[in-house]
């Protein structure tokens, strides 16, 4: 066996016996918390960390890293035996069934979900919000057009399923694009209802200029889940690195949230090196686990 191999299990088996996770047990969004009480925070796995593998094989690494929670994306390809399905409504009833199977096996549960269909038409948006109303998912996230947002909230409503609007980094070939600035997506929730909130990226925060921090105190009472990230370098293009390696401020991005009595999800989406990531991510989990821990979590 490979030297690699032996601190990856080192580290699998070492964040295995580790209490990954507080637990918040209500249906209802932006849990609000007795004074005094530690946050209750869940860490959840991106599937899109491993998007070169098929959604049941991101289930079993993500087993193996001890996860109780996972966000999942649309696009991604359920299994061997289901060849041609993507984890979405369009799915075989059967391949949808088995996908339940899997989780509920595994002792996972699917929290999270990204979208991007959602709020182009009325029908699709439907069957999105069914879909993950029948999968158990607690909240969408995605970036619709500010236009879908009425609609939205009517079905947010209805079905008891978040929109945690999400945010990627400032590209100036896009100037229209405005989602990396905490101040717009503010602008898209004022008069909106508590199950539209918002899906902070903290790393292309990073990657855009933004101070993490100084975002989430803007975000405060309206932050849904979080894609949490550490990069190497202020640049678009810098890659992702282990919690904590970085200069994405995690300890203090976790000590803003233990400030606010956060209750709701935070995903680890790993985007370097998918097809072997499962070390970094391990290292995010126990920097987490660490981190929570000294601040009194």
């Amino acid at each position: 066996m490979c030297k690699r191999s032996v601190v990856l299990m080192v580290c699998l088996g070492a964040v295995a016996a580790l209490a990954l996770f507080g637990c918040a047990s209500s249906d209802k969004p932006f849990i609000l918390l007795p004074p005094g009480k530690a946050p209750a925070c869940r860490l959840a796995v991106m599937t899109y960390s491993f998007r070169e593998f098929t959604f049941f094989e991101a289930v079993d690494k993500s087993k193996a890293l001890g996860a109780k929670y996972l966000e999942a994306h649309a696009w991604q390809k359920l299994s061997g035996d289901y060849p041609n399905a993507e984890l979405n409504y369009k799915a075989p009833p059967e391949a949808i069934e088995a996908t339940k199977r899997k989780l509920a096996d595994a002792g996972i549960k699917l929290v999270g979900y990204y979208s991007n269909t959602i709020g182009k038409d009325d029908a699709e948006t439907r069957n999105v919000f069914a879909f993950c109303r029948s999968m158990g998912v607690e909240n969408i996230v995605c970036e619709p057009e500010p236009v879908a947002l009425p609609l939205l909230d009517r079905l947010a409503g209805e079905y008891g399923v978040n929109i945690a609007i999400h945010n990627h980094p400032k590209d100036v070939r896009h100037p229209e694009y405005v989602n990396w600035n905490p101040d717009e997506v503010l602008k898209q929730l004022k008069g909106r209802s508590r199950r539209i909130g918002t899906c902070a990226d903290t790393g292309h925060w990073v990657r855009s200029g933004i101070d993490p921090v100084e975002a989430l105190r803007k975000y405060q009472g309206r932050t849904l889940c979080l894609h949490f990230k550490d990069i190497e370098k202020p640049t678009v293009d810098s890659r992702d690195v282990p919690w904590g390696t970085g200069i994405g401020n995690c300890r203090a991005v976790l000590a803003e949230l233990h400030r606010q009595k956060f209750a709701g999800v935070i995903s680890i989406e790993y985007e370097h090196n998918p097809k072997d990531n499962m070390k970094d991510i391990a290292e995010c989990i126990a920097f987490f686990n660490r981190t929570t821990k000294e601040l009194g979590q």
